[in-house]
């Protein structure tokens, strides 16, 4: 909405589910797309599953692909955009054939009824051979989507984009893969769901009234809620009143960063320097009782 009110082009190309427009997600987007770009539309299995939903057209699942955020690049490429790009490769555990044949691997999750089984299961009486192989599907999965990231980054190279485009990469949530003994997301705050990927890269050309700030990394725990501060300020946009999180062009302070899960089951998580803190409520469970 601030960009957009800025006369900036602005552009989604999703997954749907929890980004779909029908939570508000959709406002100040001149298109917002709900059909995964990077999804392995091939998969049987996928195909199975949607063609049990009413509301779902399989033409656009198959009409869906990067070409169409490239496109879009392609007729945008002169104005000041904002795109939201989002996928749910690594979510699904189904990548395409040729990722997993890349990675050395087997036979797709599709020809796999026991990895799905597993994957349903919620990490029940899982045994060493069948997480081995679950690592397997999510390596492809990972590989799949990193596959489609590094396609956007390629089309704004060759658009002489890349140089005067701010670049954020992200991730909502991490998986447990049998750490605590189950498989999924949703249902706990361990390190493995909230230590997830955050890459900021600046523009080569960009100018601030702060200046230029020198490529580092840091293990400082921040908050995705800290994205926002960060975009307003290489774009000099002041940040309103009310708005939470900080700049991560501005050094951190030692802050408390909170955590929350409200799906599976309800628990709230607070970290403070190397402390972390999980409350688990009582009387506030869904489907997994704390």
């Amino acid at each position: 909405e601030t960009l957009a009110d800025r006369g900036y082009t602005t552009a989604a190309f999703t997954g749907g589910g929890f980004v779909s427009p029908d939570f508000g997600f959709g406002a100040s987007f001149e298109s917002y797309g709900t059909v995964d770009p990077m999804v392995n539309s091939d998969s049987p299995l996928l195909r199975s599953q949607l063609a049990n939903l009413t509301d779902v057209d399989l033409a656009l699942l198959e009409a869906s692909s990067m070409s169409v955020v490239d496109s879009w690049l392609e007729q945008h490429q002169k104005e000041s955009f904002f795109l939201f790009l989002h996928t749910y490769a690594p979510h699904q555990f189904d990548p395409q054939e040729r990722h997993l044949l890349a990675l050395g691997l087997g036979a797709t999750l599709s020809d796999d009824s026991a990895s799905q089984k597993v994957l349903y299961s919620m990490g029940e009486d899982v045994t060493e051979a069948e997480y081995s192989r679950v690592f397997e599907l999510y390596d492809g999965a990972v590989r799949q989507a990193d596959e489609g990231f590094g396609r956007l980054i390629q089309k704004l190279k060759s658009l002489d984009l890349l140089e005067d485009t701010i670049v954020i990469l992200t991730s909502d949530h991490g998986k447990e893969l049998g750490e605590h003994g189950a498989i999924g997301h949703g249902h706990a705050l361990y390190q493995e769901m909230l230590s997830v990927p955050l890459v900021v890269r600046l523009p080569g050309r960009a100018t601030c009234e702060r200046g230029t700030w020198a490529p580092g990394r840091s293990a400082t725990p921040v908050s995705l809620i800290d994205i926002v501060p960060t975009v307003l300020e290489a774009l000099d946009i002041a940040p309103w009143p009310s708005l939470q999180g900080m700049s991560l062009l501005r050094e951190i302070p030692d802050r408390a960063v909170m955590s929350e899960v409200q799906n599976l089951a309800v628990k709230y998580a607070l970290r403070e320097g190397q402390t972390k803190t999980i409350f688990s409520p009582l009387g506030k469970d869904l489907f997994i009782p704390n």
